[in-house]
């Protein structure tokens, strides 16, 4: 399931607003892949980016190693 939504971040929704509904609150600017700035909620943030590191190191997922070592 945390791989589900660390690839789809980004891609299937992506809001449109300011504030709390900014793309970049949320970390969902664009895919995670893409992504090489720490923008938007801390905690958010962390709890996405430690979800990265998770599901990169057990399902052998090289792709999100570059945008962790980005951001």
């Amino acid at each position: 399931m945390a791989k589900k939504f660390v690839d789809i971040r980004g891609i299937t929704y992506v809001p449109d607003g300011e504030g709390t509904m900014s793309p970049e609150y949320a970390q969902q600017h664009a895919p995670v892949r893409e992504q090489c700035e720490a923008v938007g909620h801390a905690v958010r943030a962390v709890y996405l980016y430690s979800a990265m590191s998770d599901v990169g190191t057990l399902t052998g997922d090289p792709t999100l190693n570059p945008a962790l070592d980005c951001i």
